[in-house]
């Protein structure tokens, strides 16, 4: 009985070791503490964004707002910031490759298919930064706004955001409407006395009444519509501030005379921030303008206290040098975060700003100013990611592993709400591939593992074969939905494809041919003028009268 003694034995000497003082243990104690006080709380990088915006070069063959939408997607941003105004701004601040139509509002403008192509991926935040709104009524705030004016602009935003809201229902993205720099435009603008004096209060309470009748038609909106998944939320930006006033001795009026009487007032308030490395520290200026913003406010904002943004900040690599550049953008970004801005969005991605008229082309890097984030050398290789580029790129990882914009279909529904590009009956695609609600030859093809062709968009084929698949890679959802009669010949989205077609001068059409070959052949969009006709499309069953599906449009 070995194997009980043992334990016995060993019991007696550890009672008499107990016994013993020399043998003794020192009572146990905590190990020190290693947190005795709460570090600074982690920055939320995802709250980053790039501006899009008179790009002076490109690098491919793509339209210029699809392209550089597609970079900053590549970069980790999930924040874009865009222009959106009518009357001929959109033809001159996106120019390369596109075949642009007239447009009379900016609920028009949003719906054409550059601009579809450009926002249908999941962003967290897009800001369109709107001077025009609409072409009816010509409105200058800069002389007092008459009621026609105040009409005409409250309309005009008020049909922006119902669009917005019913478009990309259940995106996740929330909408950004704002101005250019308030202090520069109550000084640059041709009503003001240049150089200050009393008579101002006249562009003043312009500005005042401009931006209320545009938040009035964003409020009345989201009453009617609500928010389903989506936030359309409206901006007011200055770019001065008592601690940095510019233009120098200013005053910062826009803070100071235009913040605070907006009715109703802004959900946000943004601040154009160009400092040097003496004035990163933004916790000062986000401490006024949050109080300017909010002082006349009777309800609180959707954002809380969290109702500020950096609306631009970056600095000229080409004058200040790449080290500074990060610098200085680094420090302003990572201080803002730290006070609470919502978004902090840098300019830009390709520089807009030319020097001596950018005599060369294709650009090079020494004819612009070099706000950027990719140099415009070497063009054939895509251009030179900059340092700053660099360090986003390390902070934005985690949002590069979000799961891809078309991982649940959710892509193509966007398309197809927001532009009415598709018949009634098209569907939009599962992530394996098939049409939601497949039936027919479509799916008698995938249970016979022939793997039936999807309809839904390709953003980024290797080439461009045929008008349809040009279609695609310029992000526009070229389908035709099962509405084939014999002998019939159709147009592919009625009113939205025609819209396709006069923007991009191409008839985008679906022949229906008799008899079983056409189901088992497939359809085809035949291109007028293309070199050979684009891929087949998504085989169909005639059907008598089609269905309007989720996610597709009818009008």
């Amino acid at each position: 009985m070995r194997w009980r003694a043992r334990p016995v034995a060993l019991g007696a000497l550890a009672a008499l070791a107990a016994l013993t003082p020399a043998c003794r243990r020192p009572p146990a104690t905590a190990p020190p503490s290693t947190s005795a006080a709460p570090g600074p709380p982690a920055l939320d990088f995802a709250r980053i964004g790039v501006t899009h915006w008179d790009a002076r070069y490109h690098f491919t063959d793509r339209p210029i707002l699809e392209e550089g939408a597609d970079r900053i997607w590549d970069l980790g941003a999930r924040v874009i910031k865009l222009e959106l105004e009518v009357g001929g701004k959109y033809q001159r601040e996106y120019p390369f490759n596109h075949e642009w139509r007239e447009h009379e509002s900016v609920r028009d403008l949003v719906a054409d298919p550059y601009y579809v192509a450009a926002i249908h991926r999941p962003w967290r935040w897009v800001n369109f930064q709107i001077g025009v709104s609409q072409r009816a009524v010509p409105v200058e705030w800069c002389d007092g706004m008459t009621q026609e004016e105040v009409a005409a602009e409250r309309e005009a935003f008020y049909a922006l955001t119902r669009h917005l809201l019913e478009a990309y229902r259940e995106s996740g993205i929330t909408f950004l409407l704002d101005h250019w720099e308030g202090d520069n435009a109550l000084h640059e603008n041709p009503c003001y006395p240049q150089g200050g004096g009393g008579a101002d209060w006249t562009v003043r309470d312009g500005m005042v009444r401009w931006l209320g009748a545009r938040q009035a038609g964003i409020v009345a909106a989201r009453a009617e519509v609500g928010e389903h998944g989506v936030r359309v939320l409206g901006g007011a930006e200055c770019n001065s501030t008592p601690d940095h006033e510019w233009p120098p001795g200013t005053g910062s009026r826009c803070g100071h005379d235009v913040l605070p009487y907006i009715d109703p007032p802004p959900d946000l308030c943004g601040l154009s921030a160009y400092r040097d490395e003496r004035s990163t520290d933004m916790g000062a200026a986000l401490a006024w303008l949050r109080e300017r913003c909010n002082a006349r406010r009777a309800t609180p904002s959707p954002l809380g206290d969290q109702n500020v943004y950096v609306a631009e900040l970056g600095a000229p690599a080409r004058e200040v040098g790449d080290a500074r550049q990060l610098a200085i953008t680094r420090a302003q970004t990572e201080s803002a975060l730290a006070h609470g801005a919502a978004l902090v969005i840098y300019w830009q991605l390709f520089s807009n700003e030319c020097v001596a008229g950018c005599p060369n082309d294709p650009v090079r890097d020494e004819d612009v100013r070099g706000f950027w984030l990719v140099r415009p050398e070497p063009r054939e290789r895509g251009g030179t990611p900059t340092p700053t580029w660099d360090w986003m790129a390390s902070v934005l990882a985690g949002e590069r592993a979000r799961p891809p914009p078309a991982a649940d279909g959710r892509a193509v529904r966007l398309v197809a709400r927001a532009s009415g590009r598709c018949v009634a009956g098209a569907r939009p695609a599962r992530a394996g591939g098939l049409r939601r609600g497949a039936r027919g030859a479509d799916l008698a093809a995938a249970r016979r593992g022939r793997g039936a062709r999807p309809a839904h968009d390709v953003r980024r084929p290797g080439a461009a074969r045929g008008g349809a698949a040009r279609g695609r890679a310029r992000g526009h959802r070229v389908a035709l939905g099962p509405r084939a009669g014999r002998g019939r010949l159709l147009h592919a989205g009625g009113p939205g494809a025609r819209a396709v077609r006069r923007a991009h001068g191409r008839d985008v059409r679906r022949r229906a041919a008799p008899g079983p070959r056409a189901l088992h052949g497939g359809a085809r969009a035949a291109v007028r003028g293309a070199a050979r006709p684009g891929p087949a499309l998504s085989r169909a069953r005639p059907r008598a009268a089609p269905t309007a599906s989720r996610g597709s449009s009818s009008r």
